[in-house]
């Protein structure tokens, strides 16, 4: 974290996490008439997540302790779901959320030069339920438009949802460390052009796919979704959090590397590069977003943020990680650009003035038609000294 006396910044603390309590995501939820499903973790950590979207929209490290990612704030007045599409940008409600890239193949408009957003993604088709074991499990069928292949492609997505333990346990007793946690899992497979059988033990073996003891198949063929394998557009999947104002996210990297902007005209303000990390601001004030390329990133990202009561929050996300990878994710102005992978968002408050935390996978190679994507989310809350401690074994970082 930057001090304002070092010339860097400070979090000014201003509103902390404005999202609802536990109690209030449900009830607002209910009203809404959005199906959402919870889980718990011993410590009395929670999780919950929407079928809509299938969206990881509330994480709570603790009992009392405030939602670590960030939900949109209007919907907290609307009285029925249908409310919902009123709203701008009604597809924006918050956090955890699982797209696919290149954003310019499948966002990008260039017939209308601008950018779009397919329905059909999110909030989609989700159809989601939660096994004896605690898994959520959440599939959808669908078509999109490839922009620049010039076509419609059909879609079939999986994913699981399931709690996992903290990575530092064996180590708290050692390092004195004392906080709050709770973790999850995402799983997420995909199959571009549709097929008959979308089986997660049988996917093919992609950079970015790894093992899954998942034994939870669908039969994509009843979905009516079956396209010819020939001419397929460029696939991967895109993983972002919203996450609350104000705070710092914090990517991890090989050496000092280069975190090159994305948007059109933005500059750098708010962007600190040091050995072995990039520090971003995220204050809802500046739209600008950040890149860093597989070659220099490492396999986490993470966020820190001060709530008003002086808890510190941590959120950190671990991914699978090929620095030789193909990475199809591109600046609009710089086409030619490639092998970018770990990205930071800061609104302006256009769209609700949070930020983001994203990672691509790399790109599903020439001939395949299926890959899994397997990530995890660590949340810590806690005093300076001991999430500080956190930082340190999980980010490489002091605060």
């Amino acid at each position: 974290m930057w001090d304002v006396r070092r010339g860097g910044w400070h979090f000014d603390r201003r509103g902390g996490n404005h999202e609802m309590k536990q109690t209030e995501l449900k009830a607002l939820f209910d009203r809404l008439g959005w199906k959402w499903m919870e889980l718990t973790a011993e410590g009395g950590g929670r999780v919950l997540v929407l079928e809509r979207g299938c969206r990881v929209i509330g994480v709570f490290a603790d009992e009392s302790s405030e939602n670590a990612v960030w939900v949109r704030p209007e919907l907290a007045g609307l009285a029925s779901g249908e409310a919902v599409n009123d709203l701008e940008a009604h597809w924006n409600v918050g956090g955890d959320r699982t797209f696919i890239s290149p954003e310019m193949e499948y966002f990008y408009d260039p017939s209308a030069g601008c950018f779009v957003f397919p329905p059909a993604l999110d909030p989609g088709q989700y159809s989601a339920d939660m096994d004896a074991h605690f898994t959520i499990m959440a599939k959808q069928s669908i078509r999109v438009r490839a922009f620049r292949a010039g076509k419609d492609v059909a879609i079939n997505m999986y994913k699981e949802i399931r709690l996992v333990p903290d990575p530092l346990l064996p180590l708290k007793p050692a390092k004195g460390l004392g906080y709050s946690f709770v973790g999850y899992e995402v799983v997420c497979a995909a199959e571009i052009g549709g097929g008959s059988l979308f089986d997660l033990g049988e996917t093919s073996d992609t950079a970015s796919t790894t093992e899954t003891a998942s034994a939870y198949a669908y039969n994509a063929a009843a979905t009516g979704v079956v396209e010819d394998e020939g001419a397929l557009p460029p696939f991967s999947l895109w993983n972002l959090i919203q996450v609350p104002a104000t705070g710092e996210a914090i990517m991890p990297t090989h050496g000092e590397a280069d975190a090159v902007p994305f948007l059109l005209g933005q500059g750098m303000e708010g962007t600190r590069t040091e050995e072995g990390a990039v520090r971003f601001r995220i204050d809802g004030r500046i739209k600008r977003k950040i890149s860093i390329r597989a070659a220099e990133a490492k396999d986490r990202i993470g966020y820190l943020r001060v709530a008003e009561d002086g808890t510190y929050y941590l959120l950190v996300r671990s991914f699978n990680m090929d620095r030789a990878g193909a990475y199809g994710d591109v600046p609009l102005d710089r086409p030619e650009e490639s092998g970018h992978c770990v990205q930071c968002y800061n609104d302006d408050g256009t769209l609700g003035g949070f930020g983001e935390i994203e990672y691509h996978t790399p790109l599903m190679g020439p001939g395949q038609r299926k890959m899994t994507d397997i990530s995890q989310v660590w949340c810590y809350s806690g005093d300076e000294e001991q999430i500080g401690k956190v930082a340190t074994e999980l980010l490489g970082v002091r605060l």
